[in-house]
């Protein structure tokens, strides 16, 4: 089984969800240079692709990536969205217009909400199951519209009268989809339509069986052997496991001390997506002082920025070659698109190309080719 790597891009900002470290923050009038700077890091440190989120607080990732296409050769872009954002045809129209003029660089990353109150926020009011399936024929409509002229659909939330791409758009690749959430009504979305089912780090036997429940709810598609896994989790490696540890240590420190610990709990309780193992063991209801060692819930696995509501949640902290084990662990069990990235963004990914992907050159191969 093949394996490749792709990072994340800071749409957020270097310092909006990891108080306590600021050496690499940019201020508004530089910020998309800044990104341009990672995106162009992180090709060069051999990444394949970049993640770039979907949040309110955030810049709007397709206008991000078109911006960013220029400013890197091959880098593919990995851009979330919900279903209700945009239209099917507007969707495929602005997809196929940027598959042609950057080569087929664009994945897309169909999300559906984690927050009741930030999906409300924003002016979507459509409870949670009914989310996924607006997204099921979002995507039924997506992929009609990319077989040419003449598609027809009639479903509960879109409609097609003949309509598909013609002319030179229709030359365009249909990007490969990704798919997030562990509800059960995300899992099935995942199973009938995603290329890449995308998760957050947890143990691996946890991950083994959801990877498990995932590939069966895909056979009854036809999908068993199509549907591959991601996962998305942050590093802190150094050449030793002391010195990865001491720095997890000083990020969780100061962390503390600027009060993150309040800030990720008001978080939590924002979120209405299934928590997940791990983060029922925070027990935030006690005020005692807490050591940053206690949130190693695996071997080189630590929650301790999921304590403080820092997406991904987890990170791989240890040696290099200590990383590269849990890497492999996590391969073993399904995984086969990492989306690695630490904090600050350029000096990180920079340190992850240079002593991690080398180890995995043999293996490489482009994110949705088989081998």
């Amino acid at each position: 089984m093949s394996i490749d790597f792709f990072s994340r891009l800071p749409m957020h900002g270097e310092t909006r969800f990891l108080p306590g470290d600021d050496r690499s923050a940019a201020d508004d009038s530089r910020y998309i240079d800044y990104l341009a700077e990672s995106a162009k890091t992180i090709e060069r440190a051999g990444f394949g692709g970049v993640l770039m989120v979907n949040a309110p607080i955030a810049d709007e990732p397709w206008m991000v990536c078109s911006l960013l296409a220029r400013e890197t050769q091959h880098l593919r872009f990995v851009t979330a969205f919900q279903p209700f954002q945009v239209s099917p045809w507007t969707a495929v129209q602005m997809t196929a217009t940027y598959q042609r003029a950057t080569g087929n660089r664009m994945i897309w990353n169909i999300i559906n909400g984690g927050s009741e109150i930030v999906q409300q926020q924003v002016g979507d009011f459509t409870p949670h199951d009914e989310r996924y399936d607006r997204a099921m024929e979002f995507m039924d409509m997506a992929r009609g519209f990319w077989t040419g002229p003449g598609f027809q659909y009639e479903g509960k939330y879109f409609r097609a009268n003949g309509g598909g791409l013609a002319g030179p758009l229709a030359q365009a690749e249909m990007p490969l989809i990704c798919t997030a959430g562990s509800s059960e009504a995300a899992r099935e979305l995942g199973a009938k339509h995603a290329d890449y089912y995308l998760m957050r780090a947890e143990r691996p036997h946890e991950m083994a069986e959801l990877i498990a429940d995932v590939r069966q709810r895909a056979r009854a598609y036809g999908r068993e052997h199509a549907i591959r896994f991601g996962m998305s989790v942050d590093v802190i490696t150094r050449e030793t496991d002391e010195a990865a540890r001491a720095e997890a240590n000083r990020i969780f420190t100061e962390a503390v001390a600027r009060g993150a610990a309040k800030a990720g709990a008001t978080s939590a309780g924002r979120r209405s997506a299934r928590k997940l193992g791990f983060e029922h063991e925070f027990k935030r209801e006690e005020e005692r002082e807490r050591s940053y060692d206690e949130f190693f819930i695996y071997p080189n696995v630590w929650s301790g920025i999921g304590y403080f509501g820092i997406p991904p949640g987890c990170a791989l902290v240890g040696s290099y070659e200590d990383v590269v084990a849990r890497i492999r662990e996590y391969h073993d069990v399904g995984i086969d698109l990492f989306f690695l990235a630490g904090y600050p963004h350029l000096q990180e990914v920079d340190r992850i190309g240079t002593h991690i992907l080398p180890y995995f050159s043999a293996e490489r191969a482009p994110a949705g080719i088989q081998t």
